[in-house]
């Protein structure tokens, strides 16, 4: 079991640093099924004591048989009870495929293809301008081609989810293909310039020929001596060698030339007889440009050897996913992913509200847990505040699907206002110096002595309905550090605590359309409270 402090189904984050008679110290509680929303936003520095935290808040959502995906970048999150899962080694037998879409109208392969564009975006394109953005468009739209899956004809689309999908592999291939057969196109344009330049070299000779021909008549006439035209003579004859070299050598190219140009230049079609990829779309130079730099960014992703059409053994309950084998960037492309799996799982459920079922949780039954959450976010605020960026769209939809956040983070600036207006509970351990300045306009919080309090190992700013807080955690305790029923002895003064109203939830902050995917979806009928049965991959 867990060893959270709980009241009831309440989770005791901590308790609040100050108070007077007038204002007695009070404990901070959190229970995500009691909220508008189950969202937490959790920052601080290395060393700060979060890691501990959200290890037992884990452990607390694990003991509310909430269904719990961690998302584990550095492998150091393990939780008594979890199914662990190891990604990114050599002999993993399972992946995620980004390539997975719903079966619906408007919906299907293009509203997926913008979701994998999006993740090369903030990965290995993140300067991505039109072109780039086109060339990679088609490219996915032709990978799922490949499987004969057409955009926008859902009778090839399949009857089962994740049946007959194309995977990165397929991707790798196809550019492989476009390559290769641009290789022969670009042979077949050079010899055609050889073509061109040897016409001009034999023009150049016939006319210096011609002049030639012209002073040898110029000598017999002036009576020149008989070695002068003897000379002239035998210059004659070499240059005429000259000009039948080139006829020949102009001949020989010609003739590769017609046979290259419409005799050899059949394109290889790729796996399936009847697609037609329009291979001049990609060989125009500047487009190909694009396709040889996204051979290296999908070699990479495949080498990693997690983006496949073998799911992973995702169980009910918890379930910890290791990345720290992975690369950085197959790392983020990984999280959206899974991300986006399991919201749009949550989505094919249905409304949470109106299930048949809601014995794991009255507003809310999973979760998804990011920690080092800075390494997959875009590094400008612009990006991060893109309404389509997939984490912004979670944070706005997600509480209706029965789904809530953590994010944890380094620094609160890593966050983007759509998740700041989003998250209920947001609680920040030891922050930055540098970092301080815009945590204070991001949050609304005008002085610096909840900061200067949360420098101390343990004490946390912590949001609840009257404000920001300084907060004694149970972090300390949880390591072997012997606390009072009160706290530490930090002081105990009034006049420094700092109320300071939150943001209000903005229940519109994105508009767009919703994430979509395929994932196949267990009855939602099953006994309360156990064993409920998660959406399986």
């Amino acid at each position: 079991m867990s060893n959270a402090i709980t009241a009831g189904d309440t989770y005791v984050i901590g308790q609040s640093l100050f108070g007077s008679a007038a204002r007695p110290k009070r404990k901070m509680l959190w229970n995500p099924d009691e909220l508008n929303n189950g969202h937490v936003l959790v920052w601080g520095g290395s060393g700060a004591g979060k890691s501990v935290f959200l290890r037992d808040i884990i452990g607390y959502l694990r003991d509310r048989k909430k269904h719990v995906h961690v998302l584990d970048l550095h492998g150091d999150l393990h939780v008594e009870g979890e199914n662990s899962m190891q990604f990114g080694t050599w002999d993993a037998p399972y992946g995620v495929n980004p390539f997975e879409f719903l079966r619906q109208y408007n919906a299907g392969p293009e509203q997926q293809t913008h979701e994998i564009v999006e993740m090369f975006r903030k990965t290995y394109m993140r300067s991505m301008g039109p072109l780039q953005e086109a060339v990679l468009r088609r490219l996915i739209l032709d990978t799922y081609k490949l499987k004969g899956i057409m955009p926008r004809d859902m009778n090839t689309w399949g009857d089962k989810p994740g049946e007959n999908l194309p995977v990165m592999e397929d991707m790798l291939y196809l550019i492989h293909n476009i390559l290769e057969h641009g290789e022969g196109v670009d042979e077949e344009v050079e010899v055609g310039k050889q073509v061109m330049k040897l016409g001009e070299k034999l023009g150049k000779l016939n006319k210096e020929y011609l002049a030639m021909l012209a002073e040898q008549e110029r000598m017999v006439d002036e009576c020149a001596n008989e070695e002068a035209l003897q000379n002239k003579a035998a210059q004659l004859d070499k240059h005429k060698r000259k000009i039948d070299k080139a006829r020949l050598d102009l001949q020989q190219r010609i003739e590769q030339y017609i046979e290259e140009r419409f005799v050899l230049a059949v394109p290889q079609e790729p796996r399936n007889d009847n697609l037609a990829i329009d291979y001049k779309f990609y060989l125009e130079r500047q487009a190909k440009s694009v396709v040889v730099k996204l051979r290296t960014y999908v070699d990479t992703l495949v080498n990693q050897g997690v983006f496949s059409a073998t799911p992973p053994p995702v169980r009910a309950g918890l379930n910890r996913y290791d990345l720290s084998k992975m690369l950085p960037k197959a790392q983020i492309f990984f999280c959206d992913v899974l991300i986006g799996k399991v919201f749009r799982a949550l989505q094919m459920r249905g409304e949470y509200m109106k299930l048949n079922d809601t014995g794991r949780g009255k507003r809310l039954d999973t979760y998804i847990v990011i920690d080092e959450a800075q390494k997959i976010l875009p590094d400008k605020q612009a990006d991060r505040d893109r309404p389509n960026l997939l984490i912004n769209r979670i944070m706005s939809e997600a509480r209706k699907y029965g789904l809530g956040l953590i994010v944890v983070t380094q620094s609160p600036s890593n966050f983007s206002h759509i998740m700041l207006a989003n998250a209920s509970q947001k609680i920040g351990f030891n922050t930055n110096a540098n970092d301080i300045p815009a945590a204070k306009r991001l949050l609304g919080i005008q002085q610096d002595h909840l900061f200067e309090h949360a420098k101390r190992y343990g004490v946390a700013i912590v949001s609840d309905k009257q404000g920001y807080l300084s907060a004694q955690t149970r972090v300390p305790e949880l390591i072997g550090i012997k606390m009072d029923d009160d706290g530490p002895a930090i002081g105990s003064a009034a006049e420094d605590e700092e109320i300071i109203p939150p943001p209000t939830p903005d229940d519109h902050a994105f508009g767009g359309p919703p994430e979509l995917t395929v994932i196949e979806v267990q009855n939602q009928s099953r006994p309360a409270p156990q064993p409920a049965v998660a959406p399986r991959f």
